[in-house]
């Protein structure tokens, strides 16, 4: 059996191998994405995120999503952002200045705790449901209508119908069963 002092020094190993490719990441998502600008080629964000097992592939995406002229849609598919990719002069000194670190873009202990239990999912979601209204994502190539909506406020919408009828179920839920704290593996369940 190892002792506690051999486990931490086998975690601080890790630990560094883990900076070293949290920046190689960072180094080859900067290279990716000059690349992308230059060719329109987005193909490379597809494989790299399908390849890596240690790192995070949401905050991988999230960072793609925010900085490059990259889309991500269900099957592993990956297409360009034409919106970005004809809006952005892209300069790598500049580029390089701006933007966050890929890791930046992982979940906080908190969320991933969320994710863990029934009631904090449901929490969770009436949290990110309440987010998505005060802070709509704004593609880059949306079109005004000719009644001066976009698509943003169309999903505002929606994101404020989905919480208010979560909102009212929970409300209902409690009146009739007691306070929600006591049933969340129920109504976890129910939901899930």
């Amino acid at each position: 059996m190892k002792t506690a002092a051999q486990i931490k020094a086998q975690i601080a190993k890790i630990v560094k191998r883990d900076e070293t490719l949290a920046d190689d990441i960072q180094d080859l998502l900067v290279d990716m994405t000059e690349h992308a600008f230059a060719t329109s080629d987005v193909s490379s964000f597809g494989l790299l995120i399908k390849s890596v097992k240690s790192a995070d592939k949401s905050a991988l995406m999230a960072w793609a999503s925010e900085y490059a002229p990259v889309r991500f849609s269900t099957g592993g598919a990956v297409s360009l952002n034409k919106g970005k990719f004809n809006a952005v002069d892209f300069k790598r000194d500049e580029f390089v200045g701006m933007c966050r670190k890929w890791y930046q873009f992982a979940k906080s202990w908190d969320d991933c705790v969320r994710n863990l239990d029934a009631l904090a999912k449901v929490r969770g979601l009436v949290e990110s449901l309440q987010d998505a209204i005060d802070n709509p994502i704004v593609a880059d190539d949306e079109k005004v209508k000719p009644d001066g909506t976009a698509r943003t406020i169309e999903r505002k919408v929606i994101n404020a119908d989905l919480l208010s009828y979560i909102e009212s179920a929970i409300a209902k839920y409690e009146a009739d069963h007691g306070t929600f704290a006591t049933a969340s593996a129920a109504l976890g369940e129910a939901l899930l």
